[in-house]
């Protein structure tokens, strides 16, 4: 267990993803509609969505990043979104964001409202003592939806030399159908 603090929005709770979560998250990563814009395989067995689960708890003990549960008020699992990397440039700090929702809730603005609460959490407190001056999201150029999600939020299109942190994040930029968007605290 990772201990993450407990968010709530209007609509939402989020927290640990739990190994008691490990069907809802194989539901999610064996989703065709869910992976049509992720970079992960398809999940074809119950202990892959076991061993992400403990992976995620390992990047929060190690201080590399950490994932929530996207959850109903009912406690249903949802989707996740996650730091998957904290990044230093010029003396400053960002984080490398990703997110997840099932189908069935996508179109409702729970995904703005998660983005919402999570940015003003990262603006608002220190990250493993770590102060958050930027926010990255690297999203597929077809994902019209998740690129106005982070308009909507402030974030803005740029390029990843633009950044001056190509040695510090991996991300699948081979891919020319990629598109980085950034979001800065001022």
């Amino acid at each position: 267990m990772s201990q993450l603090k407990l968010i709530e929005t209007e609509r939402l709770i989020l927290n640990d993803i739990e190994q008691a979560d490990a069907h809802a998250v194989f539901e999610l990563f064996s989703n065709n509609d869910v992976l049509q814009f992720y970079d992960v395989k398809k999940f074809t067995s119950i202990n892959q969505a076991y061993a992400l689960i403990n992976k995620m708890h390992d990047r929060f003990k190690n201080q590399q990043g950490y994932r929530y549960a996207i959850r109903l008020k009912s406690g249903k699992l949802i989707g996740s979104f996650g730091v998957n990397k904290i990044i230093e440039t010029n003396g400053q700090y960002g984080v490398l964001i990703g997110y997840d929702l099932h189908p069935e809730y996508w179109h409702q603005g729970l995904m703005s409202e998660v983005l919402r609460r999570i940015l003003l959490q990262l603006k608002e407190n220190s990250l493993f003592s770590k102060r958050i001056s930027f926010v990255i999201a690297e999203v597929y150029a077809e994902n019209v939806k998740s690129i106005q999600l982070l308009l909507k939020h402030g974030f803005l299109q740029t390029e990843l030399t633009e950044l001056n942190v190509d040695q510090q994040i991996d991300l699948n930029l081979e891919m020319a159908s990629r598109l980085i968007f950034k979001h800065s605290f001022c």
